[in-house]
Parts: C-alpha cells; structure tokens; sequence
C-alpha cells in the first residue's frame, strides 16, 4: 500500500502508539500513520475564504482530504463572476488582486473533477472590502511626558491630541483615560487634575481599528504654611517619642526577647507604611505601576516598547513591585504577563485547550503555523501534538514536504 525509504542509518525498537501509528528513529524520529482509505470519496477539505480587502492579494491553496488512487487524474475548476479571480488546474491555488473597481459581492464555485465527473464542490459568497488601515502617528501634544504642573496650573489643564488615518471618509473617535479610567472625549478639552500622579492613555478609534498613545505628569499639593509644617512635625516628633520610650521601658521591664520583638513590632506598621509609600517614590518605577495598572495583563516588552525604557530597567522596577506586593506576574506561553494586586489574572486554558480550539478553527496548521498562531515554541508544540495524536485528539497528515495538523475526529485524510 505504501513504502517509505529512509536515508537513514540506526538501530532502534518501533513503538507503537494507540491510534497504530509506528514511532522508530534514530538521528531522526519517524512517524508511521495508517494506510490510506482508497475507498472513501474525495472531499474538498479547505475551508473558504469568504471576506478580502481591495489591493491585497487574496490567495486560498484548496486542498482534498486524501488521494484515491481510483479517481485517476484530478483537475480544479472554478465558475464565478469575479473576473479577477484565477485557480490553477493543478494545483487548485484560487487567487487574484481586487482593485477599488471590484467592491462588493460575488458567487464562487470551486469544483474537483476528474475525467468523467465532479467528485466534489465548494459554493460560497466572496465579499470585497475596503481596506481598513489602523488610526497612526497617535500624539499627546499636551500634556507633556514627565512634566509637573502646581495646583492652580492643572486647573482647566489642556488635554490635547492628534491622529492620522490613511482611509478617506473615516472619523476617527479620541478617548482620554486617567489611570485606566474614562475621563473625556475629543481630540482636545479642558480638565482639572487633582494632586497626585496621573498616567494619561489617549485611545483614538476609526470605528473598527485602534491605536494608543500615553503619558505620565504629576500635580504637587501647594506648599503647608511654615507655621502649621513645624507644629505637625512637632507633634509627630512627640508622638514618636514617647512610643520609642514607652517600647523601651515595656522592653525593659520584660527583660526577655519576647519583650524586646514586642517593641520592634509596635514599630513595624509605621515603619512598613513609610516604606511602602517610597517604593512608587521613584519615578520610573510609579511610571510602569500606573501602565500596569491602566493595562492589565500586558507583558514585558510591551511596557519597554511603551515606555521607551531599557531592558535592565525594566526588570529591576519590575521585580521591585512584584517583590513589595504593587504587581503579580502570570505566565501565559512564552509571554509573562503582569497584573495590579487586587486584579484576579484571567484563567488561561490550558495548552491541549488552545490547540484544539485552533486546529478545530483552521484545520490543515502547519506546526510551524500553529507555533505562531499560539506564540508558543516548537518544541512545546512538537510534544504536545505527537501526546494528542497518540490519544486520538489530533492526527497528523503528510502533503507532500508540509505534515498538516486535524482533529483526530474528522474524516481520515
């Protein structure tokens, strides 16, 4: 049925798994799937592509579910009233280059035929679309990045952006967020800021597509009185005081360790606020905290791409916030995202989950395609896929020099 010559030298026990593929290798790992149905009716077995955009190429590569040697020589075919669409008989490769002049809907017929008749057909509705390029050059023109405005300037402070969008005809939409929450709309507004830092984001939408931009300024409490300043550090001078000595005596009296450690702990609230509050004293490090709490979930370069800050600077802040409790970190495949304290990081599915999901949205991925598409790595994918193939979850099919990936429970390619 068929014969597979190895140029390959080893010695090696097959093993076989339990959906009777055969596993044998030496300096390379081969794997043995069952014979091919020569009984079953040939099957278009890509999915169509119903939706392009003017000036991209649109190409779709139709493949069949397997080769039935009793079907003889096959040829694809196409009826449609889109002129500019080509496929070649061969190969079955449909594409073509829609220009403005071809807006709208068309019907397409894809046939697989041999000699004597058509063995199987694909009907559906090509919709052409203009294409929609994303909002860009997103600006905040005021306020400026790491300025300091007193009380009484940040009073009707000026919010000012701007954008560009390469399509004619969209309007595009601007969103003005204050440490992740709506503060006001229009490219460019009025609003007072109260004391404090604030990590500005300006959102601009085409309707579709969006694009972000953000910066970070701080507003200064006005200046305490002289008199009241001395007198509150009088006061807390005092306080102070007669809690370390009152910490003493209770120390001295007790005589024991357990006396002294009662001390240090009647000092440990104070002393853990006072240090908490100078974590974010650092302006670089407030800086990532508010763009991790304005974007939950967003990852490491992300925030240095953002932020226009270097890797060893990024890390050290970073590690600095997890350590005190500010953030807390989640890994997601490759990426590590990061999240505020009080918010719960979403469940992510599991590995087997989102394999599944996608081979059972595209099936025929390359493993190289389905490490992009999860933005995992290969060898990750490679144990996986070969573990869900042996259960039956996934099969594997080799076209030619690509191996394609299916759900297990499809019909056998």
């Amino acid at each position: 049925i068929w014969a597979l010559h190895l140029n390959d030298s080893f010695y090696a026990q097959p093993t076989i798994g339990l959906n009777g593929t055969i596993y044998i290798g030496g300096s390379n790992l081969y794997a043995i799937g069952k014979p091919l149905n020569n009984t079953a009716p040939l099957k278009i077995s890509t999915q169509d592509i119903t939706k392009t955009e003017i000036n991209v190429t649109y190409s779709v590569d139709y493949d069949t579910t397997h080769f039935n040697k009793s079907n003889g020589v096959l040829s694809w075919g196409l009826s449609t009233n889109a002129t500019w669409l080509r496929i070649d008989n061969a190969t079955g490769i449909l594409n073509g280059l829609p220009t403005e002049k071809d807006l709208g809907n068309y019907w397409v017929n894809i046939t697989l035929s041999n000699s004597t008749r058509i063995l199987d057909y694909h009907n559906f509705t090509l919709e052409v679309v203009k294409q929609n390029h994303r909002p860009r050059d997103v600006r905040i023109i005021s306020p400026t990045d790491g300025s300091s405005y007193t009380a009484d300037e940040a009073k009707d402070l000026l919010l000012d952006g701007s954008a560009i969008d390469d399509d004619v005809g969209d309007v595009l939409n601007y969103t003005w967020y204050d440490n992740g929450a709506v503060l006001t709309y229009n490219h460019s507004v009025s609003h007072t800021f109260g004391p404090g830092n604030h990590f500005i984001t300006l959102m601009v939408s085409d309707g579709e597509l969006t694009a972000q931009t953000s910066v970070i300024f701080k507003v200064e409490n006005p200046p305490k009185p002289v008199g009241q300043s001395l007198r509150r550090n009088s006061v807390l001078t005092t306080i102070l005081g007669t809690s370390v000595v009152t910490i003493v005596i209770v120390g001295l009296v007790v005589g024991t360790e357990a006396g002294k450690y009662g001390g240090v702990l009647a000092l440990a609230p104070l002393y853990s606020k006072t240090r908490k509050d100078a974590i974010l004293d650092n302006f670089t490090r407030g800086k990532i905290y508010q763009y991790v709490w304005s974007n939950p979930g967003t990852y490491f370069n992300l925030i240095k791409k953002t932020l226009d800050l270097n890797t060893g600077t990024v890390i050290f802040h970073l590690d600095k916030l997890e350590t005190e409790g500010f953030i807390r970190s989640h890994r997601d495949g490759l990426k590590k995202r990061f999240y505020p304290m009080d918010t719960k990081a979403p469940a992510m599915p599991s590995v087997y989950e989102r394999i599944l999901a996608t081979v059972r949205l595209i099936p025929g991925l390359s493993q190289r395609a389905l490490c992009k598409a999860l933005d995992l790595s290969p060898s990750t994918v490679h144990d996986y896929v070969h573990k869900m193939e042996d259960v039956g979850q996934l099969k594997m099919v080799k076209t030619g020099k690509l191996t394609k990936i299916y759900l297990g429970n499809e019909t056998d390619p």
